[in-house]
């Protein structure tokens, strides 16, 4: 069985690409289209898939993780905000 909490961040975002595209309604499943709905640009999306960079802004791992899921502070080791 893979554990999927040892697995990296660039494939932890493919899976979640993956299952986007799956579960989107839209015509459209690009990786442009994918960009759009995370609200960043494609450029970003490739080089997070790609182990190029990794995003590192507070404000935007906290959009992400409302689009992707707070789990995504674990595949990118970093601690969640403290929420009140």
């Amino acid at each position: 069985m893979h554990d999927s909490a040892n697995i990296g961040f660039g494939d932890w975002l493919m899976n979640r690409y993956l299952n986007w595209q799956i579960n989107t309604k839209s015509r459209y499943k690009t990786h442009s289209a994918f960009a759009d709905h995370l609200g960043v640009k494609k450029e970003d999306v490739l080089n997070w898939l790609n182990y190029a960079s990794e995003p590192q802004d507070g404000e935007l791992l906290m959009k992400l993780a409302d689009k992707l899921g707070p789990d995504l502070y674990k595949h990118l080791q970093k601690q969640p905000p403290n929420v009140k």
